[in-house]
């Protein structure tokens, strides 16, 4: 997962020694318009004038380790890293990388991590309109709007298990994916908090603010190619985790983009 952060500062820098080049080829003698680094030069300025973003993207946070270490493992690391925010974060990263504890984890140092696809059981949307009381351990309505008769709370696996009244079911256009099991005398809900914070994901992964965060992160997954096509990872010099990272930083850093550890 990489973490982008906007400068604006080095954006203005970096214009300005484009706007700097410009003005030096167009000013040049005309015995060295047509020598091989004054093409090269025009071609580096030609594409940065027409490619250079507002501002540019860098990479702030790398590391290197076994292939047995999860993606979730790698995102603990990270929210380690970043601490808690004075200003707003977002991090976009895939399914795997993320998970209901990871992500409330995240809120509380004011990080929102959104994960772009969704691993494990997917969660019906309706069940996004339950709504609890997490300090006194209630469920207080269904997604039909209906309070339950009883509820109880198992803190072992974090369910919540809600008695509704029988009628109150009866003609509910979501009795069919709220979850609901009918018994002798009553229904049944077992929802855990979890299990609403995916389906409200799953409801969000269809709005247009979440799918411009899908396109950003699948540009991100081009990283990969061209760290194998520019920098030739796959043939790397040295062995070890350590002498790995540092190498890969010497590496990237030459490529003209900062990197922290």
């Amino acid at each position: 997962m990489l973490n982008h952060r906007r400068n604006e500062e080095l954006a203005d820098r970096l214009q300005a020694v484009i706007e700097d080049g410009v003005s030096l080829v167009a000013n040049v003698t005309e015995a060295l318009v047509d020598s091989l680094k004054m093409r090269l030069l025009q071609r580096v300025l030609r594409e940065q004038v027409e490619e250079t973003p507002e501002s540019p993207s860098f990479i702030t946070h790398y590391d290197v380790k076994p292939n047995t270490y999860s993606d979730q493992a790698l995102s603990r690391d990270l929210l380690e890293i970043l601490r808690e925010r004075e200003e707003p974060l977002t991090l976009i990263a895939d399914g795997t990388y993320g998970s209901e504890e990871i992500k409330a984890q995240a809120k509380k140092q004011n990080i929102d991590l959104i994960t772009t696809t969704l691993i494990g059981k997917s969660r019906h949307p309706v069940k996004a309109d339950f709504h609890l009381d997490t300090e006194s351990k209630q469920v207080l309505r269904c997604p039909g709007g209906k309070a339950p008769r009883h509820t109880s709370y198992y803190p072992d696996t974090g369910t919540y298990r809600a008695v509704f009244e029988r009628s109150s079911c009866q003609g509910c256009p979501h009795r069919e994916t709220c979850g609901m099991k009918a018994q002798k005398k009553s229904n049944v809900v077992l929802i855990t908090e979890a299990m609403i914070a995916r389906a409200k994901t799953v409801l969000e992964m269809g709005t247009e603010f979440f799918k411009e965060y899908s396109k950003k992160r699948n540009g991100v997954e081009g990283m990969p190619s061209v760290f194998r096509r520019r920098y030739g990872i796959d043939g790397v010099p040295v062995r070890g985790r350590v002498r790995l990272k540092t190498w890969f930083g010497f590496k990237d850093g030459g490529g003209q983009r900062q990197t922290v550890d």
